[in-house]
């Protein structure tokens, strides 16, 4: 998730990480821009190559699932022929088919979302106390074909979204909304600004007071600020300091303001940990780079820092069932179901619709973009998934659907993402 002012180069640090051209023209992001990469985490591979996805992202789950099928086919062919047992098909002689898709066995790859608070309830570790998928549910995989071609690559990929947040202080009262607790933070500074400006407040006295991020001290102050509201402040490894501009300013200078940003960060958080009781916080990595001037070395270590951040999360290639990737790959083709005019309607994505109304939300034969709890266990129910609310708190975290496990929303599920920003949108742009 990359967060900073207006104009810090955030949108130009996602095509630069993307290897795509350098726009010179500042457009302002209107609330988040999200793209969806695939990264080849092969060796000597992950740091050049960063696609954007072109698929539907009920398709992109549907080939999470796929490679996370044949990943555990395969090291159960190998830990029975590793134990020398005789087998067939990958099963003992005398024993029942297995269905291949016990929760037990599988993980999923390993993703992330590049960005909830205790309302938001984080899932808990899968327990691996659920039924398997029966025989009858195999023939969903019908491109046996496509398994087969996967089986034979000895690649690895993850799935990484980029959330762009919109600089502009009208935003600001919403990111909160969107921050994900599943997520590395990439707080986006021009080091061509001054360090620090006469009279600068402080967080704690700007309460209810105009925004004002004219220097680089108050730009870290306020979003290291947004950040621990969503996360532990014991988390650093979630947070990475990135600065843009790079070519504006002479190396000695560059120098200067990097001892200065490490020694406000200590401070900072200095003071956070005797507030929060947190018991440990390690140092900030601090990255200078220039979007416009490129170098590919520059882009190389602007991805490997990247990537870096987000093996060091906890969640790194945790478990989960794979069937959760069923109900999300079901999720999101009824969102992709909604007809386009009601997509309009809705103050979705199209830049064409700043003037759309948006207090209607869909709701046809077609597709919709909330379902009830109930609606949404009838679908979970289709893919054998029993654990529906850790399920949908997961994908909650990471970003793929909205939904608060709180008494007054928990009956309710925004099953896309991008139509809820899009609607937030709207109705700023509108006003």
């Amino acid at each position: 998730m990359l967060m900073g002012q207006e104009a810090a180069g955030k949108t130009n640090t996602v095509y630069h990480a993307m290897d795509q051209p350098f726009v010179d023209q500042h457009i302002p992001t209107q609330g988040i821009d999200t793209k969806v990469t695939i990264v080849d985490l092969s060796k000597d591979r992950a740091e050049t190559n960063w696609t954007e996805n072109t698929l539907k992202l009920s398709e992109v789950a549907y080939n999470q699932f796929a490679r996370a099928v044949i990943r555990s086919t395969q090291a159960e062919k190998t830990k029975a022929e590793d134990k020398g047992t005789e087998k067939e098909g990958g099963r003992s002689k005398g024993e029942q088919p297995s269905d291949g898709l016990s929760d037990e066995k599988f993980t999923t790859e390993s993703e992330s979302s590049m960005s909830k608070n205790s309302t938001h309830s984080k899932p808990n570790q899968h327990n691996a106390n659920h039924k398997p998928m029966s025989p009858v549910d195999v023939p969903r995989i019908k491109d046996m074909q496509y398994f087969e071609q996967l089986s034979s690559s000895k690649e690895l990929y993850c799935r990484l979204d980029i959330w762009d947040f919109a600089g502009q202080e009208d935003y600001y009262g919403i990111h909160h909304i969107f921050l994900l607790n599943r997520a590395v933070f990439v707080l986006v500074i021009d080091i061509s600004q001054p360090f620090e400006t006469k009279n600068e407040e402080k967080s704690e006295d700007r309460k209810g007071k105009e925004v004002k991020l004219d220097s680089i001290k108050s730009n870290l102050d306020y979003w290291l600020t947004s950040v621990y509201n969503v996360v532990d402040v014991d988390r650093s490894e979630c947070v990475q300091i990135l600065g843009t501009h790079k070519d504006k300013v002479s190396e000695d200078d560059q120098q200067k303001v990097k001892t200065k940003i490490s020694n406000f960060l200590k401070g900072h958080i200095a003071k956070r940990l005797i507030t929060t009781k947190a018991k440990n916080h390690k140092e900030f990595d601090i990255l200078f780079i220039s979007n416009k001037d490129r170098n590919p070395e520059e882009g190389k270590q602007l991805r490997r820092t990247l990537l870096e951040a987000l093996k060091n999360q906890t969640y790194w290639k945790e478990k989960r069932p794979t069937k959760w990737l069923l109900l999300e790959k079901a999720l999101k083709e009824e969102a992709e179901a909604i007809a386009p005019e009601d997509k309009k309607s809705s103050g979705s994505s199209s830049s064409d619709d700043e003037g759309s109304n948006p207090e209607v939300l869909p709701s046809t034969t077609a597709g919709k973009l909330i379902l009830t709890l109930e609606e949404t266990k009838k679908i979970a129910a289709a893919q054998n998934v029993e654990d529906v609310t850790q399920a949908l708190l997961y994908m909650h975290s990471k970003g793929d659907i909205v939904y608060f496990n709180t008494p007054l929303l928990k009956d309710y599920v925004v099953i896309s993402t991008k139509a809820l920003i899009d609607i937030v949108k709207a109705s700023i742009l509108n006003d």
